[in-house]
């Protein structure tokens, strides 16, 4: 009985689908002209039927090159599609607008909204974000470049600085994965450090910083105490650097004491205190804090 009821349900289901579909070819059908289709795509824009609109636009679009509503189609058509959330047309024929019509009365808007569809498309950090992102951050640059004046300029760079601290933290949680690597396979501390630092170069302004600059602390501590004893001396150094490095940085930082801890380990072995570096060490192996000593 069920399996018959839901039989029924998919079958009305098709039937609605096809009468839509079938609603909106004769809505579009019904235009013969192109002035009717001028008209009837408007008429159907301001109705908020995109999926119409978008259809008659992108008939229209070939046959008014060359004329005075060329310009107001293409920007049509691609709203049309940003309003359906197909943001890949969309970003198409808004470049296609603003790279046609560069003095154009919607060139401000074609370049906010194909930035801004790129935007509401970037996914999660763990995927790849080239599609999404990356664009979105290039149209966003372009339109502060060109509308340092705008209104929605304030808003713009907000969206640039958010992108930008997800493709930070995209490159921080790599750095992370490679300190939690260790020494398996190579020295996945060394990778560690050098993710960090290009993280902290490509991103200067990003509010991960003082998580980059201890997590590149803690990989060189790791990094010495782990290594063979003719390394150590130099790779202790460098824990020292990159103790003074975060501490210029964030003088009262929230990990100060772990990077003093650091500090003093690697100063004791530095200066040939066997004892205190025993003891030191002792102290920091029976230390419950995340990411010391393995």
């Amino acid at each position: 009985m069920f399996k018959a009821v839901g039989k029924y349900i998919w079958l009305w289901i098709l039937l609605l689908w096809i009468v839509s579909s079938c609603g909106s070819y004769y809505k579009v059908s019904r235009y013969k002209t192109n002035e009717q289709k001028w008209e009837g795509a408007n008429q159907l824009y301001g109705q908020k039927k995109y999926l119409q609109s978008a259809t008659l636009f992108s008939e229209l679009l070939p046959v008014l090159k060359g004329t005075s509503r060329e310009e107001e189609c293409l920007y049509l058509l691609a709203q049309s599609y940003y309003k359906q959330n197909d943001f890949e047309s969309s970003g198409h024929y808004f470049r296609r607008y603003y790279s046609s019509y560069p003095a154009g009365s919607h060139v401000s808007e074609a370049v906010y909204y194909c930035g801004y569809g790129y935007y509401l498309s970037s996914p999660n950090y763990e995927l790849d974000q080239s599609a999404t992102t990356m664009r979105a951050l290039e149209e966003f640059n372009l339109f502060l470049e060109y509308f340092p004046e705008h209104e929605k300029a304030q808003e713009v760079q907000g969206l640039i600085d958010e992108m930008n601290n997800k493709l930070a933290y995209k490159q921080y949680k790599t750095a992370e994965l490679y300190y939690n690597l260790g020494d398996y396979l190579g020295n996945n501390y060394l990778s560690c450090v050098v993710t960090a630092k290009n993280t902290l170069n490509d991103y200067p302004y990003t509010k991960h910083r003082e998580e980059l600059y201890i997590l590149i602390l803690r990989a060189r501590f790791q990094e010495a105490h782990r290594s063979v004893e003719t390394k150590k001396q130099e790779r202790y150094r460098n824990v020292i650097d990159e103790f003074y490095n975060y501490k210029n940085e964030y003088p009262e930082g929230k990990y100060l004491n772990e990077a003093t801890r650091y500090y003093k380990i690697a100063q004791a072995y530095t200066h040939s205190d066997e004892g205190e570096y025993s003891k030191l060490l002792k102290e920091e192996k029976n230390k419950k804090v995340k990411n010391t000593l393995k």
